[in-house]
């Protein structure tokens, strides 16, 4: 336009503005998947409302990282809550904290997925710290190995036709074995620990 005075901005003044601006959805996607490892189908909900993208990242940095559990939550669980609660983010009493602590409770192998989702289902509507109802509900994960041991012991002396099949190599065996000792420590056992025992124990 002839009538106009040529605008030729400095360059200091161009790159202030870019950095002021905010992370295009398109950017933000592409670093879910190349930074936190996420599919491409869980980064596009996630960045489909900027809210929510907040969110999942301020909890995977309460998580000390583990983005994909925390977003396995996100993406599941809790949009799952949100829409059978008509509640909406800026309401949730669970904060990006709070999921961050479970997603560690449950890496560290204190909780079970299981468990996990009881808690989660008490600190979605009450804000609670999932440590403390942890504590409150008794839902810690046993990993004491005596007392697997034991469990393992008692199931193995009644089923030895299954731990036969175990030992002549059957994997599929191993399972019900595994079954049979959660259910006789409550679902409370670390299933790891209790493969890991049973196979010690059969040799």
């Amino acid at each position: 336009e002839p009538d106009l005075v040529a605008l030729a901005p400095d360059r200091a003044l161009v790159e202030r503005i870019r950095a002021a601006l905010p992370e295009m959805p398109a950017a933000r996607r592409a670093r879910f998947v190349s930074d936190h490892g996420l599919s491409e189908y869980d980064a596009r909900v996630l960045v489909s409302d900027r809210a929510l993208a907040d969110w999942f990242e301020a909890a995977v940095a309460a998580a000390g990282g583990e983005a994909k559990r925390v977003a396995n939550w996100v993406t599941g669980d809790l949009l799952a809550h949100l829409k059978a609660s008509g509640t909406t983010l800026r309401a949730l009493r669970l904060t990006p904290a709070g999921l961050g602590t479970l997603v560690h409770l449950v890496a560290d192998g204190t909780l079970s997925v299981t468990a996990a989702r009881e808690v989660f289902a008490a600190i979605v509507e009450t804000g609670a710290d999932p440590a403390a109802v942890v504590r409150e509900k008794g839902l810690a994960q046993v990993s004491d190995e005596g007392a697997i041991t034991a469990a393992v012991d008692a199931v193995l002396a009644v089923n030895e036709e299954a731990a036969a099949a175990v030992r002549a190599g059957n994997q599929r065996a191993l399972g019900p074995l595994v079954g049979q000792v959660m259910k006789q420590m409550g679902g409370r056992a670390n299933p790891s620990v209790v493969s890991r025992v049973i196979t010690e124990r059969i040799g």
